[in-house]
């Protein structure tokens, strides 16, 4: 089975999809949780439980309602094609499937970036704006700090997209998961073992890599902590923020 030219076809499709929604994810995911820990954007004590609403519906439910909004025969697609006589770009592909993941596994990033920043050590920022400005002491000690849950969540997203069925399967990607339920569907056991190899390379090369990231950072996230309910950031800053939290959680729920 390995050693099929399709093969190659399946695992583009399942890395190209794993990779892509834990890059969305991350994108989405962490201005929220900085937004919800960091700079306490107005209605920050609110964000936790709506954030996590998109992340107790399935997936494929989500891709079901994405599919009836902006698929083919869609509302939006519908709309769009009367109004401009072009038709809009197809929610079908990997596209469509990155898509609809980083909407829906966004809040395990926030999850992670909200608990890295509410952990460490903010006595390391104090003194670093004794010496320096307030965005370096953000680049050189905040970032690095919290950047092992950041890359935490986005493994998780990873793992998850990596072997998810039914989000590829609707939106009409073939993915190794969607062969291995075919094969298993026919009692072909050998086959769907062979292809679920892959699978285990590759989350197993991102488990070992995120290991080998995480191993020399560990003393930094160890020993005594003090967390701040402070404000930080500019008004403006702290607007757009709660803009882009509240935007992404109503179009993810």
């Amino acid at each position: 089975v390995l050693t099929e030219s399709r093969q190659w076809s399946l695992l583009w499709n399942s890395l190209a999809i794993a990779v892509g929604a834990a890059l969305g994810a991350t994108v989405l995911g962490v201005p929220i949780g900085f937004a919800v820990s960091y700079f306490r954007v107005p209605g920050h004590r609110l964000l936790p439980p709506c954030v996590a609403a998109p992340f107790l519906i399935p997936p494929y439910i989500a891709t079901i309602a994405w599919i009836d909004l902006l698929g083919r025969n869609g509302f939006v697609a519908r709309t769009f094609l009367a109004w401009s006589g072009v038709d809009f770009p197809s929610i079908y592909g990997i596209g469509g499937v990155i898509f609809v993941l980083s909407l829906a596994y966004f809040p395990i990033v926030t999850l992670t970036t909200a608990v890295a920043l509410a952990q460490f050590d903010h006595r390391l920022e104090e003194a670093g704006q004794l010496a320096t400005d307030s965005n370096r002491v953000f680049y050189r000690i905040v970032m690095p700090l919290v950047t092992p849950g950041i890359l935490t969540g986005a493994v998780f997203v990873y793992v998850l997209s990596l072997i998810g069925l039914g989000t590829p399967s609707l939106l009409q990607v073939n993915t190794y998961p969607v062969q291995v339920y075919a094969a298993t569907s026919y009692y072909d056991i050998p086959s769907a073992t062979t292809q679920a190899i892959p699978l285990v390379a590759c989350g197993a090369i991102a488990l070992i890599l995120w290991r080998l990231y995480l191993r020399p950072r560990q003393a930094w996230l160890t020993g005594a902590s003090r967390s701040s309910r402070q404000s930080r950031g500019r008004p403006i800053i702290r607007v757009l923020l709660s803009v882009w939290c509240w935007g992404t959680v109503g179009a993810a729920a």
